[in-house]
């Protein structure tokens, strides 16, 4: 690489000036300069104060040597007694640098530093030329000062000074030294049980951006390792391209659940961790092979490897079989996870690794990280990038990871060996990771002519010195980052300022221990007393690192050097115009050099002026509406100061004629004129115009932009009106039930919010009956004639049949048209309700978008959960004047499908998707943001109205068990077996009598309840697919959201073969390993399945034969029982539910029935349900009284009428 300048530094000049002082021809001197920029000068070394290199010279190489006159004993002394006088010096050369006052010292001794002439110097060269120096001793000399400028010390080396002997006396040590690869592993057998995780467990990663501009004005433009240009300018352009990527890192909707069985260990090929791309130093991932995990990719083959683990008798190895997974692979997959750390999400490894990447991204795209030098014994390099810890959130997030980090995350290659820290090691891969990936993304060496460098800073290889002047790159490089690096230290110089008087202050400087706040801090005069360590670190380390840091801040705040040259026996003295300086700037500087800043109380609080929005009523309505509210209100800006409010003028005033420490009425504040300025630049571009739901959420959250919005009393009491909901409301005559009373709230919310113009979304928890609550809504409308169009629901096929058998039985003064089958016709006729799925409405929306409807009721609403989705769409294009929708899971937990549900029922109030991703679910779902937690729960909740059967005031006005029936309905390969199975057994029961009839009856029945089941329980067919049978979708939906909700569930079948083919659906279909509960089972066997149903919690699911576990079974771990098939006789079911529920467990059980539409099983329960000798002689005879039935109604029973999934509308 070309040369272009040598002696970049003041003292590397007066290196090369010593030469060009001496006497020696200008001409010569131009032409070894142009020889040594042209790179001439192929090597070069110091040794034994002696500068040996070769240069070469028309195709010849010669050899010049060059050494300065050593110090005498007694001048080695002196020079050792000037620096050691005056720390500054010291500290100054430790940071690779030469104090100038250093020259003048030594002067006044009669010691020179650099040669007075050429003369002074000793030289030779193989060339033999007559004239000294020779062109190639000043080639050589011209290099030497580009190392001298990296290294001042070698100008003491060549005068017989060792760094080593230097450092030593002054109580210091090299910084390279502290800087090395340290001993990182311990024995396995040191393995010992981490501290307990902390009770919040939920990090708010929401970190603020790090001035970056200002971070990095600590440093030089040009750092002596790159020659190029300005490093520093790039290296923010890099940071800003990082952030920026790292926004573009897609986030899943959810955690995968097979990650709760995961387990995760990282490993070494060889002893230490690296941090390049050696694939010696790769660490790998080991996952348990059982687990597979789709986006990780694994090798084949599986290891058995040892694992530290710590058993009841103490630590030991166990061999296990493992898989291997790359890193890349791993780090991809983990930081496109969302933040989840609950345990029952996931395994303690899995989300050890899902918090590390979540900080590690909330760190990058706050430009909360600093690259790191890691020195190798070989004098290489690699650089990592670490966090930087600059508040008390990311303080925390820290503190959160190394706590939850498992003690044998990472072990060496044979176990033997665990690392002690892996919270930062992981941490700092994932930072350093994410910095690579962006530099592999762009695929060129995007800013850098120099290739080494980059490579080393941005794609993680690592520096190899392979040329004279890149030895000393590493102590430039860390020269360089020095500024950056002091946070990560365990004590902090902190600047202490005492009020003296009213307009005097002192300043001082302490010790304090990071590692523990509440400690004594040390005075500064205890790093030069003979102390072999300070709190736990050697003498040497702390002296020197501290002292770096006060001479590197003194380079901003000169008062440092007095108190640092007087080793801390004389105290810095400000005055009021001074404090008010150092509290606006001086200080920012310091806390980001890392120094803690430590006011007096009367200062520290000073209230600074904040710009907030205020409103007023301009209109004489009484009411406001929701689309009035543009026209209505007037906004403006004021200026609070404390407690009191001024106008935008006063403040305007006020900044023109004041600064500093101002008076306002009896209290004092701070007035900065810069941000005096920003304020009233904000203040001239008054409030611009608002939306509708600029000014709900602005008043909802009460904060604009970031700015306190205060309205007047006026606006707040209208406002408060307009959001007012569960207004007294008529109760619907027509309805045949009694609400309970959260019901009769949930339907005067329902109503009262869509009369006002929002449309809203019921999303109660699972069982409290829902449904009832909107049928009580539409019958309230119908009675009042606001429902001149008809309602449409649209729900899941699963539960189309509940909402006509819901309808008829609650509202039979509706009229309720099922649009549904294959042949569908839609006609509106008379119709007050369309209950439709969202498949059909898919294939019809052409048809459906013909109409307008007066509600537009969606259930299931995570059925438009995925925005670009056909079937969203087609939802979404309905025209309909009042907007409702239904869900029984959290809504607020999944953003995408959050935003949907809004775009739906409140179109526009959440603005665009992009926007709401960007200012919400990213910062939620990915880094637990709880200011943005907040607002979103307070801009949505008027309009989610969610109430879960634990809640005090909900749960008194429930039965000890409630009971649901779900109607299903037949597929196609059911509806086909039912017919010709009844067909057939019609037939053959005209030619029985008696026993046989009964008989004939009997095995009708078992077959039809058979096929009703699943189809392959009739054909004994293994085809296990729960789209082949109603009740297994029903029963697969219905598990879906109870799993969800962490609820334990029992099923119970009459049918062994029904039970296998449940297990069968239930681990395709939901990953989940359920227990079945058989006549088969030994007793041991039974009692352990039953003590892992009732105590672990990961055991969520048993299925239950009903003959098996009829009686004698305590199940109360059970919060939901699904009745797959009936018996028809209450006193069994009964029976069989209170295996779940037993008096006084103070625990709500939900019951489900599934009943098949249009068949047999429907047409009994009704007959059951509305005959009451018929339910007493059912609890008798159980299903007998059946056969006794005349062969007309048989037929009757039996024969299916349209309500088959593929059966047209009713």
């Amino acid at each position: 690489m070309a040369r272009n300048e040598f002696g970049r530094t003041w003292w590397g000049n007066a290196w090369i000036e010593a030469l060009e002082k001496g006497g020696v021809d200008k001409e010569k001197l131009e032409e070894a300069k142009a020889s040594a920029a042209k790179g001439n000068v192929k090597e070069i070394k110091i040794k034994n104060r002696e500068i040996r290199a070769f240069v070469l010279d028309q195709q010849e190489t010669y050899e010049p040597k060059i050494s300065l006159i050593e110090f005498s004993e007694e001048e080695k002394k002196e020079v050792l007694n000037i620096i050691k006088g005056n720390p500054a010096l010291a500290s100054g050369l430790s940071l690779g640098r030469l104090p100038e006052g250093i020259l003048d010292l030594m002067k006044d001794e009669g010691i020179p530093l650099f040669p007075t002439s050429w003369q002074r110097v000793t030289s030779s060269c193989t060339c033999q030329d007559s004239e000294n120096p020779c062109l190639h001793r000043m080639a050589a000399y011209f290099l030497i000062a580009n190392e001298v400028d990296k290294n001042p010390f070698i100008l003491f080396n060549l005068r017989g000074i060792s760094t080593e002997w230097m450092m030593g006396k002054l109580g210091l040590v090299a910084i390279e030294e502290i800087n090395r690869e340290d001993e990182e592993f311990t024995p396995y057998e040191k393995l010992k049980a981490g501290a307990p995780l902390p009770e919040e467990t939920e990090p708010d990663l929401s970190f603020d951006d790090l001035n970056i501009r200002s971070l990095f004005t600590l440093l030089p433009d040009s750092p002596l390792f790159y020659n190029e240009g300005n490093f520093k300018l790039m290296l923010i352009e890099k940071y800003k391209s990082l952030a920026s990527y790292a926004e573009t890192i897609s986030i899943e909707d959810e955690i995968n659940p097979a990650l709760k069985r995961l387990e995760i260990y990282m490993t070494f090929q060889g002893k230490k961790p690296g941090t390049g791309n050696d694939p010696e130093e790769e660490p790998s991932f080991l996952f348990s092979p059982e687990t597979y995990i789709q986006g990780i990719k694994t090798q084949d083959d599986q290891l058995t490897v040892n694992i530290p683990v710590l058993s009841p008798s103490g630590p030991e190895l166990q061999k296990r079989k493992m898989k291997v997974a790359g890193r890349t692979e791993v780090m991809n997959y983990f930081l496109s996870l969302p933040l989840e750390l609950s345990k029952e999400s996931s395994s303690r490894s899995v989300r050890f690794l899902n918090l590390a990447s979540s900080i590690a991204l909330a760190l990058v795209r706050t430009f909360s990280f600093v690259p790191e030098l890691k020195l190798f014994e070989d004098n290489s390099f690699s650089i990592h990038f670490i966090p930087l810890i600059h508040d008390e959130k990311t303080r925390a997030a820290m503190d959160l990871l190394k706590h939850l980090a498992p003690e044998n995350f990472m072990f060496g290659k044979n176990g033997r060996e665990v690392y002690k820290e892996p919270g930062n090691f992981i941490l700092q891969e994932f930072i350093t990771y994410i910095v690579h990936q962006q530099e592999a993304r762009l695929g060129r060496n995007f800013y850098f002519s120099d290739r080494k460098i980059y490579n080393a800073f941005f794609k993680g290889e690592r520096f190899k010195p392979e040329r004279f002047e890149e030895e000393s790159y590493a102590k430039a490089v860390l020269d360089w980052l020095e500024r950056l690096a002091f946070r990560k230290r365990a004590l902090q110089p902190a600047v202490v300022v005492k009020s003296l008087s009213a307009d005097k202050y002192s300043l001082q400087v302490e010790i304090w221990d990071r590692r523990n706040e509440n400690s004594k801090p040390l005075p500064f005069q205890m790093l030069f007393e003979q102390e072999d360590r300070l709190r736990g670190i050697e003498s040497e380390v702390i002296r020197t690192e501290t002292l770096r840091e006060i001479k590197i801040a003194g380079e901003y705040f000169p008062q440092l050097n007095t108190i640092l040259n007087s080793r801390g026996s004389e105290c810095g003295v400000l005055t009021s115009e001074e404090i008010f300086d150092f509290i606006t700037r001086t200080s920012d500087i310091l806390k980001l050099l890392g120094l803690k800043v430590i006011l007096p109380e009367n200062i520290k609080d000073l209230a600074e002026p904040k710009l907030i929005l205020t409103a007023r009523d301009r209109s004489h309505h009484d009411s406001l509406t929701y689309f009035s509210l543009k026209d209505v209100l007037e906004f403006q800006w004021e200026v609070a100061i404390g407690s009191s409010v001024i106008s935008a003028e006063e403040f305007r005033k006020m900044a023109e004629s004041s600064r500093g420490i101002v008076k306002l009425k009896e209290s004092y504040f701070l007035l900065d004129p810069e941000k005096a300025q920003t304020m009233l630049g904000e203040i001239n571009r008054k409030p611009g115009d608002f939306a509708p739901r600029d000014i709900l959420q602005t008043f909802l959250t009460g904060e604009f932009q970031g700015k306190k919005f205060i309205p007047d009393e006026g606006v707040t009491k209208k406002l408060g009106e307009l959001l007012k909901a569960g207004e007294e409301v008529g109760y619907p005559e027509s309805l045949r039930t009694r609400l309970r009373p959260y019901q009769q709230a949930g339907f005067r919310w329902l109503y009262t919010n869509l009369t006002k113009g929002f449309g809203c979304c019921l999303a109660d928890d699972m069982g409290l009956g829902k449904t009832v609550q909107v049928i009580a809504l539409i019958l309230r409308f119908k009675e009042e004639g606001k429902l001149d169009k008809p309602a449409l629901v649209i729900c899941p096929t699963t539960v189309v049949g509940n909402w006509y058998k819901e309808l008829t039985r609650f509202a039979p003064t509706l009229k309720v048209f099922i649009y549904h089958g294959s042949q569908r016709r839609l006609t509106l006729k008379n119709a007050d309700v369309v209950v439709t799925s969202y498949g059909t409405l898919r294939s019809d929306e052409e048809k459906f978008g013909k109409y307008s409807w007066t509600f537009g009721i969606i259930d299931e609403a995570q059925n438009i959960k995925n925005p670009d989705a056909a079937q969203t769409r087609a939802v979404k294009s309905i025209s309909a004047k009042n907007r409702v929708a239904v869900s029984g899971t959290p809504v607020q937990n999944r953003m995408t499908e959050l935003w949907s549900i809004f775009d739906y029922i409140n179109n526009g109030y959440l603005g665009s998707l992009g926007s709401f991703k960007k200012n919400f679910s990213v910062p939620i779902e990915k880094y637990r943001d709880k200011d943005m937690i907040s607002r979103l729960k307070k801009i949505t909740s008027p309009f989610i109205l969610r109430r879960l059967k634990t809640d005090e005031t909900i749960i008194k006005d429930l039965p000890d068990k409630i009971v649901f029936d779900e109607y299903c309905y037949l597929t196609k390969d059911q509806t086909v077996l039912y017919e010709s199975v009844v067909k057939s057994a019609l037939s053959e029961l005209k030619l029985n009598k008696g026993a046989s009839r009964t008989g004939a009856i009997f095995k009708l029945i078992t077959e039809l309840k058979q096929i009703c089941n699943h189809p392959s329980q009739f054909t004994k067919e293994e085809d296990y697919r729960k789209d082949l049978s109603g009740k297994s979708e029903k029963t697969v939906e219905l598990l879906e959201k109870m799993l969800r909700q962490e609820e334990k569930i029992l099923i119970f079948t009459q049918y062994k073969e029904m039970g296998d083919i449940l297990k069968s659906m239930i681990r395709s279909d939901l990953k989940q390993e359920a227990f079945f509960f058989h006549g088969s089972l030994t007793r041991s066997q039974r009692d352990k399945m039953v003590a892992g149903f009732q105590e672990k919690p990961d055991n969520k699911i048993m299925i239950v034969s009903l003959k098996a576990g009829g009686t004698g079974l305590n199940l109360t771990a059970a919060a939901r029982v699904i009745h797959y098939d009936l018996w028809w006789n209450p006193a069994v079911e009964a029976q069989a539910t209170d295996r779940a529920y037993r008096i006084g467990q103070h625990k709500n059980v939900t019951v489900h029935r599934l009943i098949t539409l249009g068949t047999f099983e429907e047409k009994i329960d009704d007959m059951i349900k509305q005959k009451k000798e018929l339910s007493e002689l059912t609890v008798a005879v159980g299903e007998s009284w059946i056969t006794e039935l005349p062969e007309r109604e048989l037929k009757k029973i039996f024969s299916l009428q349209g309500r088959s999934f593929e059966a047209g509308g009713f």
